[in-house]
């Protein structure tokens, strides 16, 4: 009787496995899946991605498939890239870093005395400065995809600073996902720190330049309890937000300031109007030259994204 494609044979789980813990002990700690891929394949894996799959989003509580055992060893994912234990804590102290410096950045000269309206925009700022990293990571992996050029280290990025266009077109986030080798949607996400109309109307505008919105908004607790949270803050905007196909993002506050974001509600896919896609591409161009969508000497050429 043949395996179902969804079940891991455990003679490759068990390859798998032994491979993964030699890359993450050879020094380097960081193992990138494409490398895993090819390996995998030499060893005679069938279905190396499904492998691989299963391990990007291992954990404690992950059912195992028949004859599969749990490995020995911790190793966690981000990205394009299994890591160690000390190489995950070292990506994540980068993270806190970034976030640190956009919040520096963002606190400017001292205002004057007695001024507490500008006061507390520019501690309003801060904050949704020092979220931006954290969801341009979150991102990263969320849209992490096989079928991205090799060379392509990051699919998302922070240009929160970058004022390109109207409000209504200055994005926070900005993220490609390759569906397939030349399908690439464009991601884009409004950060505010208030799950209010202003933010929903922000972001329902980006979608007529871009496949899939978010909204990221902070939340009080965890990630199973947050979406209600939420709809019970303002029942009748999460259900208008529901209804329009924006995602939500949760931003849950941890000690020191750090942050975990995880999907509330994902997004559905927009067609986006063309002059404004077209537009929107040249604002970000460099974005989308470092992603390998479009190419520096083609200045028309959209045809990956289209």
């Amino acid at each position: 009787m043949a395996r179902p494609r969804s079940v891991v044979d455990p003679q490759d789980w068990a390859t798998a496995i032994a491979l993964l813990e030699a890359a993450l002990s050879d020094g380097d700690e960081v193992f990138s899946t494409t490398a895993f891929r090819k390996e995998l394949e030499r060893k005679g894996i069938e279905d190396p991605k499904l492998v691989i799959r299963r391990l990007r989003f291992y954990d404690d509580d992950t059912e195992m498939d028949p004859g599969c055992k749990r490995p020995k060893f911790d190793f966690y994912h981000h990205g394009r890239s299994f890591y160690s234990e000390q190489a995950y804590n070292e990506l994540e102290d980068e993270t806190d870093e970034e976030a640190k410096t956009a919040y520096d950045a963002e606190a400017g000269g001292a205002p004057e005395e007695g001024v507490e309206e500008v006061a507390a925009r520019r501690s309003y700022r801060q904050e949704e400065a020092r979220l931006v990293p954290y969801v341009r990571t979150a991102l990263d992996e969320m849209y992490a995809s096989d079928f991205a050029p090799e060379d392509v280290a990051s699919v998302a990025f922070d240009v929160h600073s970058r004022r390109a266009g109207s409000e209504y077109e200055n994005v926070d986030v900005l993220a490609v996902h390759w569906r397939s080798e030349k399908r690439v949607d464009i991601v884009t996400v409004e950060i505010k720190l208030h799950f209010g109309p202003q933010v929903v109307h922000q972001a329902h505008n980006y979608t007529r330049f871009s496949n899939r919105v978010w909204i990221a908004v902070p939340v009080a607790v965890r990630s199973d309890e947050a979406a209600v949270q939420l709809r019970e803050e303002n029942p009748t905007l999460f259900d208008y937000v529901t209804e329009i196909g924006l995602g939500i993002l949760g931003c849950h506050r941890r000690q020191g300031g750090k942050y975990d974001v995880f999907p509330l509600q994902w997004p559905r896919r927009f067609e986006p109007d063309p002059v404004e896609f077209d537009g929107f591409v040249e604002r970000y161009r460099p974005e989308f030259e470092d992603t390998r969508v479009v190419e520096p000497e083609r200045r028309r050429n959209y045809a990956k994204i289209r």
